[in-house]
């Protein structure tokens, strides 16, 4: 079974390569370039994991999580920053850490 990747990020040549990147390694990818798009595409769409930017926008990375979570409780999350702390990560691993699906990546 092909996992279903959607990718969160405001950065539109982060969100582009992210998306090539995975689909050439076979995945289906969809994109968001932001929160509520985000939760949109898991409302239509079966998502498999979802990489969320941590720092967007309106509604941040961690209030995706809550929220994609609310609608789809089953899916992995790796929340990804090039701004990371450690009370972040510690935030978003206790708030998403549903049967260890959340994952904190500082890039």
């Amino acid at each position: 079974m092909v996992e279903r990747v959607l990718v969160v990020d405001d950065d539109k040549s982060l969100r582009e390569f992210l998306t090539i990147t995975l689909g050439r390694d076979g995945y289906e990818v969809k994109a968001a370039s932001s929160g509520p798009e985000a939760l949109r595409v898991v409302a239509e769409a079966p998502i498999d994991v979802a990489l969320v930017d941590l720092r967007m926008p309106g509604m941040d990375g961690l209030e995706t999580l809550r929220r994609l979570k609310a609608i789809n409780e089953t899916i992995s999350v790796v929340i990804v920053t090039a701004f990371s702390t450690t009370e972040t990560a510690i935030q978003a691993l206790k708030e998403g850490d549903w049967e260890g699906k959340t994952v904190v990546v500082r890039i």
